[in-house]
């Protein structure tokens, strides 16, 4: 009968390095993934959020944002980045509102208003 000793005894130096390799590997994995909740739960708590930080929270491009920004369509602070660059700040509340405002997508005018439009947009279709 062999006790753990001699399975111990009967891994190879390679073996237990591969081993290290796999666990230090994992745990930096763990580590990874330890931040990012960190982060989201961060963002979830934050009321006031970077272009960024509100693209995650939305689950949507920074440039999606930015554009809604840009258009109005939510508003934004800046709080100023020495005149080099708009450094806005969203508040929790009007993102949640753009979100509301925005459920279900944008959807397309009345076939009457489409009718009148189809020539400005699309000449020389029927």
């Amino acid at each position: 009968m062999s006790n753990s000793t001699d399975h111990a005894s009967s891994a190879s130096p390679l073996d237990v390095q591969e081993t290290i390799g796999l666990l230090l590997s994992r745990m930096e994995q763990f580590q990874q993934g330890m931040e990012l909740l960190h982060d989201m739960t961060r963002l979830q708590l934050a009321d006031w959020l970077t272009i960024e930080h509100a693209a995650r929270v939305c689950d949507c491009s920074y440039d999606h944002i930015n554009r809604a920004v840009g258009a109005g369509e939510l508003p934004a602070s800046d709080i100023g980045n020495g005149g080099k660059k708009a450094a806005y700040r969203i508040s929790r509340a009007d993102l949640n509102a753009w979100m509301e405002r925005n459920k279900g997508g944008r959807h397309l005018p009345p076939r009457s208003v489409l009718k009148e439009q189809m020539p400005r947009y699309l000449p020389g279709v029927d």
